[in-house]
């Protein structure tokens, strides 16, 4: 088949066949790491009509290198071998700009990587890369082809799922941008470099391996820094979620808050006016009514409002699904946290002990029971109940092997990083069917004793 085309390239074939392969290893790899995003309508029909128009370009480059020699028309080539990636991917990609340019650039850096490695692959075997295609000369030439891109296709998908699965989120404005600059500076570095590094190919192999090693480094330090900057928008992006849940907790706090001091009004005025009411009343009705109240009579008092609040929701919570709540609290040693802070970490942690402790079979084990303690210089929490199963480590937090794949810490993240922002620490320790979170906050300087 190649020998066909050959013969149909005329005397054309060398600069067809030499582009056609640059070209394709660059479109390939851009396709691997376009893998996730999302396709505009009839992409097969817009790939097959970029291709066609592809074809064309190829042939058109092929003449004029043909008859143009020379640094400059070696690095205008250069220039559209690497732009016409981009192309197809905003021809078929339903995606920002921003983004199509940053999966632009990640399949340049990957495909300099694999022509790289296979070029010094070649020159390991003593075999001349300007002359000969694959790693294995002896084969016929169509299955040469078939390896050599077979070769690349697979030092692409390695690149994509070690370092570049992790897609740019459309939302995180600052990353995108920082990573257009990396695409820009990136594919200019890389064209004049090799067009720079091919004109002496044949003069010294010794300054061609260095360059192309130099090469090397530099896409591998373009797809790590991309990784970097990807993974730090994920984590801006979190955070900035985490906030807004945080918030929207405050303000069910506040509302909770009003609620509680109005049930609480309540109950105080219909306690003092219960000895009147015995006469209109029978014994079953007071009883009743006392029951009731003694929900005012029993709410839990620490020292801080906010804690307050949070356990007075849960005690409600536990009381139905009786389940005996405890605590220990000086609730004025968190008095330099946050409301929202407070309230999200104490709230996650008693959500997690209820769904443990709702799972057990023993109702004497539905117990949660929470500790505040204020330590000269620092303050310490913990909240323990028991469970039943195994605690398996997950990347979001804690996980127990129920077949119905209830999650014990679900909303570990959060406290993790209430915790951070305070500069403590914390922890877990599951054993002997007891489960314990602690969390250690250093006071501030004005705080501490």
């Amino acid at each position: 088949m190649m020998e066909g085309l050959s013969r149909l390239a005329g005397g054309y074939s060398l600069q067809v066949f030499s582009l056609l392969y640059t070209q394709l290893r660059f479109l390939m790899a851009a396709l691997v790491f376009a893998f996730p995003l999302r396709k505009k309508s009839r992409f097969p029909l817009r790939l097959l009509l970029f291709g066609i128009g592809w074809i064309g370009l190829l042939i058109l480059s092929a003449v004029f290198r043909t008859h143009f020699t020379g640094v400059l028309p070696r690095l205008a080539v250069n220039i559209l071998n690497l732009t016409l990636p981009l192309l197809m991917l905003e021809v078929c990609l339903a995606e920002d700009k921003l983004t199509v340019l940053n999966t632009w650039c990640a399949g340049v850096a990957a495909e300099e990587i694999a022509s790289v490695t296979h070029e010094l692959l070649q020159a390991a075997l003593g075999l001349d890369s300007a002359s000969v295609l694959t790693l294995f000369p002896s084969l016929p030439i169509d299955l040469q082809v078939l390896v050599f891109i077979a070769y690349h296709f697979l030092i692409d998908l390695l690149l994509y799922v070690l370092i570049g699965r992790r897609r740019v989120e459309s939302g995180d404005r600052k990353s995108l941008i920082q990573l257009t600059i990396l695409v820009v500076l990136s594919i200019v570095c890389i064209s004049v470099l090799s067009t720079i590094t091919y004109s002496f190919r044949t003069e010294s192999l010794g300054l061609f391996i260095t360059s192309r090693l130099y090469s090397f480094a530099f896409a591998l330090l373009i797809l790590l820094i991309r990784f970097g900057i990807i993974s730090i928008g994920h984590a801006r992006n979190e955070i900035s979620m985490m906030e807004q849940v945080m918030q929207q907790e405050r303000k069910q706090y506040e509302q909770n808050r009003e609620n509680i001091n109005l049930i609480n009004m309540r109950c105080h005025d219909l306690k003092h006016q219960l000895a009147n009411l015995a006469g209109r009343l029978t014994d079953e009705e007071v009883l009743s009514l006392q029951e009731a109240m003694s929900i005012y009579d029993n709410t839990i008092k620490t020292g801080n409002e906010v804690l307050d609040v949070v356990l007075y929701e849960n005690q409600l919570s536990c009381r139905k699904e009786n389940i005996q709540l405890s605590c220990l609290a000086n609730g004025k040693s968190l008095s330099f946290m946050h409301t929202r802070h407070i309230y999200a970490l104490f709230s996650n942690a008693l959500r997690n002990a209820m769904e443990a402790v709702r799972q057990l079979d023993n109702p004497e084990q539905r117990i949660i029971s929470i500790h505040v303690d204020d330590l000269e210089d620092q303050v310490e929490i913990s909240v323990i109940n028991y469970y039943q199963g195994e605690i398996l480590s997950t990347d979001g937090g804690l996980e127990t092997t129920k077949h119905d794949m209830n999650h014990h810490g679900f909303g570990t993240m959060s406290m993790r990083y209430i915790t951070e922002q305070y500069g403590g620490h914390m922890g877990v320790d599951a054993r002997n069917g007891i489960f314990r979170l602690y969390i250690t906050l250093p006071k501030p300087k004005e705080n501490a004793a």
